[in-house]
């Protein structure tokens, strides 16, 4: 008897363990509220569901896609994600090819991942103490005569070329893809392939643009896409940062979700789909590769 409970035991703790659990979690605590919050949004935004709802409509839609303010905010999110993501990318490259040779020694490792332990908040009240009119970089050129008054020094901080966003973006992201590109520049012993083709007799300019810059883009690539979604997203920095008109994709939509005119939710809950439309359709394009599936 005790050797058949035994047996039906260990069948027991065989079926319920820990990979088969967490496996079937997984699904349940992150794809189903995803799932779930889209299926809300598009069954909102159509009329079927909501406060003001009066039955199936895509009047919401016709005037969600004809509105010049939403369209205009989804430009601007991907305007600001580009531009961040090329100058951090620029910026990472640089350091790389100035850097290399420092990769695992103690202080470059210090100095480069301390930036990552700051969260997005404090470096966008960083960004707007330093870059405001009345922060510390006015100031200080105040305090040399090189400006005559607080209000000579550029609008940097909620001005619409978004520069105070891009700039806390770029603080967080250039020192992420430096130590990206740093540990695959070692990892890929690209120092190796130049050694090649400099007995090939291609220069240390040649190597860097055919070998260096391609080989990282190639085992970065998956990550760079996914830091852009990040950055079009993104929340804290845009709500610090930006200025009231236009305004990134995050804030308009938790703006017009929190308006006292319900008319606007609809419209919020569209441009929230139109995010993620954009975003699995990136996700597809990366991923339908195996090996960049892999990669990522």
């Amino acid at each position: 008897m005790k050797t058949s409970d035994n047996r039906w035991s260990g069948k027991f703790r065989s079926y319920i363990s820990p990979e088969r659990l967490g496996a079937a979690l997984w699904p349940v605590l992150t794809v189903v509220p995803l799932l779930a919050g889209i299926g809300y949004a598009v069954l909102y935004s159509l009329g079927g569901v909501g406060l003001l709802s009066e039955g199936w409509t895509l009047q919401h839609w016709r005037e969600a896609l004809t509105d010049l303010h939403l369209l205009k905010s989804f430009a601007y999110s991907i305007y600001v994600g580009i531009l961040s993501i090329v100058t951090s990318i620029s910026l990472a490259l640089c350091g790389t090819l100035v850097f290399r040779s420092q990769v695992g020694r103690r202080w470059t490792g210090m100095l480069l991942y301390a930036p990552l332990a700051i969260p997005s908040v404090v470096t966008a009240f960083f960004v707007y103490e330093i870059f405001a009119q009345s922060g510390w970089l006015s100031r200080v050129l105040h305090q040399l005569g090189l400006l005559g008054s607080a209000d000579q020094f550029p609008i940097l901080i909620q001005d619409p070329w978004a520069i105070g966003i891009i700039t806390a973006h770029v603080a967080m992201a250039a020192p992420f893809f430096l130590i990206l590109f740093l540990n695959t520049y070692q990892n890929e012993q690209i120092d190796e392939l130049r050694r090649v083709a400099s007995t090939l007799g291609a220069g240390s300019l040649e190597s860097d643009w055919k070998i260096t810059i391609p080989v990282l883009f190639h085992r970065s690539y998956p990550t760079i896409v996914l830091y852009f979604i990040f950055a079009v997203g993104s929340y804290e920095i845009p709500l610090l940062l930006g200025a009231s008109s236009p305004q990134m994709l995050a804030v308009n939509v938790v703006r017009n979700l929190q308006r006292f005119s319900l008319d606007t939710i609809p419209h919020a809950y569209i441009l929230a789909l139109l995010y993620v439309v954009v975003v699995i359709g990136i996700l597809w394009a990366l991923l339908r590769r195996k090996k960049l599936f892999y990669e990522a």
